[in-house]
């Protein structure tokens, strides 16, 4: 029989796709006349197929064994993922990072739809990393290129990605648009995968739409399905967790009498979320804090020093795990850092951008970043008028910077320095506008606040 490769592939799909995991298990070699390709096609379905039957290690060690017969985005692909669910983290990172730099160079060879799942996996990588704008706008941009291929099959792939990342932002039109696209969908058109991912996107989404028990119901029959593997239901057990912790949501016993049922496979990052949901007036050792970074992605330990500011009575330590926080997103990039302030501003409704000027050194800081106005002469003099003071009139304000009355020259210079001095802080602060002014005052934007830095 010959077949090309592409035909010898796709018949391999219809049995995966049909969910018959055992078959492609116990398939026969691949035909001759295929050699390596054929060999590594089989493998690289087999170690699916294994996946799928919640067998990782076996996954894995398939997998690898497809890799001597050559190497393969897709195979790269599914072997990062299958790294990341046993937790080996630097092997992990190591394969998509090749992954990634693969995509890059043969981006123009590859057909649309490995292009598409090759970046949608990579999208969550730079999310377990953190980097949660960026993933976002990989989403997106990835929604805007498949409306002209497959919508209806591409959807169901993204918008669960879309509505869960949006989920940990305040709440939006997009996030209820998408929540109801989502609602209604048949769970027999789909694999399990999807349904998973559908389901899981659903259940945060109520979490901020709805209510901690309507979304807890939704938990509660994934937990009851045979159908779903260990894996997925500690996923959605976890986040919810995550989500009563991080909006102060009182659990009750009943939120853990179905734990047993999981809690032999939690990984290090799910356990500390588990001790944190149970702990009422007391708290982790420092030992279970600070050596935990060490055994999880950099993502998961960000979540974690989260929901320890929420959980910690100690105003002091708090302010501890918040600088820590910022100092380590300090390093993100612009995207990645709007994400995470405005996550922060979804469970503290109170929360404001706070910057420190220093006059002496002639620089602003917030949250471990410095932006030099040393030759900014005008900025630096509005913003140590606004730490003064965060609110004037125009004729003061003018005053106090060109010692002169209103005119409107000077109105129009104002303007352009508030105009200036916004840009310079929206790239420290990701905020777009900290300043604000109109015909009759100047002041700091609500939300905002501004201290001088003082010395000793």
């Amino acid at each position: 029989m010959n077949l090309t490769k592409q035909e010898y592939s796709d018949s391999l799909y219809k049995i995966f796709r049909a969910e018959n995991f055992k078959e492609i298990i116990n398939f026969p070699p691949s035909f001759g006349e295929l050699g390596k390709d054929g060999q590594r096609i089989l493998l690289h379905f087999q170690g699916m197929a294994f996946a799928a039957l919640g067998a990782p290690q076996k996954a894995k060690l398939t997998y690898l064994k497809a890799l001597n017969y050559g190497e393969n985005i897709q195979l790269l692909r599914d072997l990062s993922c299958t790294y990341y669910q046993l937790e080996e983290y630097q092997a992990w990172r190591d394969t998509y990072q090749k992954l990634h730099q693969r995509l890059q160079e043969f981006t123009k060879n590859l057909d649309f739809d490995s292009r598409f799942t090759s970046s949608l996996t990579l999208a969550k990588f730079f999310e377990e990393e953190g980097c949660f704008g960026q993933a976002l706008s990989v989403y997106e941009r990835l929604s805007l290129y498949s409306q002209a291929k497959s919508p209806q099959r591409y959807f169901y792939l993204l918008a669960p990605q879309l509505l869960r990342l949006k989920s940990q932002l305040p709440v939006n039109e997009d996030l209820s648009r998408l929540y109801t696209q989502l609602l209604s969908y048949n769970q027999n058109e789909f694999s399990t995968f999807i349904n998973i991912e559908i389901e899981h996107s659903l259940m945060l989404a109520e979490v901020n739409l709805i209510g901690f028990h309507h979304a807890w119901s939704r938990v509660v029959n994934l937990l009851d399905s045979s159908r779903h593997t260990n894996y997925d239901k500690r996923l959605f057990y976890i986040d919810f967790l995550e989500e009563a912790i991080l909006h102060k949501y009182p659990l009750k016993s009943f939120h853990f009498k179905l734990e047993n049922e999981i809690n032999d496979e939690f990984s290090r990052y799910e356990n500390e979320v588990v001790k944190l949901s149970q702990l009422n007036n007391s708290f982790p050792s420092q030992g279970d804090v600070y050596s935990v970074a060490r055994d999880i992605p950099m993502g998961s330990y960000l979540k974690l020093l989260n929901l320890y500011a929420t959980k910690v009575e100690d105003e002091i330590i708090r302010d501890e795990f918040k600088n820590k926080i910022n100092l380590i997103i300090s390093g993100f990039n612009t995207e990645d850092r709007t994400f995470w302030i405005k996550r922060a501003q979804k469970f503290n409704k109170n929360s404001f951008t706070e910057l420190t000027i220093d006059s002496e050194r002639r620089s602003v800081n917030f949250q471990k970043k410095f932006l030099d106005v040393s030759r900014k002469k005008q900025a630096l003099q509005l913003l140590k008028l606004l730490a003064d003071k965060p609110k004037w009139t125009v004729d003061e304000a003018i005053d106090n910077i060109w010692q002169s009355a209103f005119t409107p020259e000077h109105f129009n210079r104002l303007r352009m320095t508030v105009h200036r001095t916004n840009i310079l802080l929206q790239e420290l602060t990701t905020q777009e506008k900290c300043i604000e002014i109109s015909g009759e005052s100047l002041s700091l934007s609500p939300g905002v606040k501004l201290v001088e830095a003082l010395h000793t």
